[in-house]
């Protein structure tokens, strides 16, 4: 019987590389420097490794290491092993088996070399909800791609930006900062702005009215120019894609006096036309994204 388990032997091993391949090595590593030092390039990666997590207060080892642009193991552990983040174990194992937090020594090693500083709450990392972790690794996931794919040049959290929503508004999850392409054009503003939100679970009846509405206005507002929703379920983006067609009626709703509660009141608002038709409109203002939360 043929074993198939048994491990076959790199054909490169023990051979030497030629000069060609060494030179080629070695201009490849030049080049991942940017001129750095090792010892200084190794630094700058893990301060942005540090930034992340204080930016979005928490994040997981998949994350790191992709943010890390490496695919070798043991980016966390590394920085366990300094002091500067702190490993928790999750109560079930779900969505991760464990997530990580800065610690005083690690958000102090971020904040000296910030341009701008903001509260950091997870210090005890069991502040941290349960709850919410796959909605925020969803948030982070997302962002990170569209980082590392270059579509946008920088982004905000809630944690960065400490702001209230306005008065009937949608705060978002965050805001994207976009090259604006018509920068200088009549004199168009040189960056754009989206909000992007994430929704793991349909609203229903009031809530979903409500939310719909909030977000017209947040854009009404001019804080954004579009709003971007990110799911796992393509039951809800198709259904907040047909909510938020140009045209749909919008039940609107009151606290009955009589029976305390919130009722319909009969009458409806508009999505307007300025929102778009769409997917398949290019310039639709309210956008749904199908992704892999895991």
């Amino acid at each position: 019987m043929v074993n198939n388990n048994v491990k076959r032997k790199d054909s490169r091993a023990g051979k030497s590389l030629s000069p060609a391949r060494r030179t080629e090595l070695k201009a490849q590593r030049k080049v991942k420097l940017g001129g750095l030092s090792p010892t200084a390039f190794g630094l700058k990666r893990d301060l942005k490794l540090l930034e992340w997590i204080r930016n979005w207060g928490y994040t997981s080892k998949a994350i790191l290491q992709k943010l890390a642009e490496t695919t070798r193991h043991g980016t966390s552990a590394r920085l366990v092993k300094r002091g500067w983040i702190e490993e928790t174990p999750t109560p079930t194992g779900l969505p991760i088996q464990s997530y990580l937090t800065l610690t005083a020594l690690g958000l102090h090693e971020s904040e000296q070399r910030a341009e701008k500083l903001h509260h950091y709450p997870f210090l005890q990392s069991q502040k941290v909800r349960h709850n919410k972790i796959r909605h925020d690794l969803v948030a982070q996931k997302f962002t990170l791609d569209a980082l590392l794919k270059g579509v946008i040049i920088r982004y905000e959290t809630e944690l960065m930006t400490q702001e209230k929503s306005l008065p009937g508004t949608k705060q978002p999850d965050c805001t994207f900062i976009i090259q604006n392409p018509s920068a200088g054009l009549d004199g168009a503003p040189s960056t754009i702005t989206y909000a992007v939100e994430v929704e793991l679970s349909r609203k229903w009846d009031r809530d979903f009215d409500d939310f719909r509405i909030k977000i017209i206005r947040a854009i009404q507002a001019g804080k954004y120019s579009s709003f971007h929703l990110v799911t796992d379920i393509k039951a809800i983006k198709k259904a907040y894609e047909e909510g938020m067609l140009a045209g749909t009626k919008i039940p609107l709703w009151e606290i009955s006096s009589k029976v305390n509660k919130w009722v319909q009141t009969g009458k409806y608002a508009t999505v307007p036309d300025w929102i778009g038709k769409g997917p398949d409109d290019p310039l639709t203002r309210f956008r749904c994204y199908l992704i892999e939360s895991k």
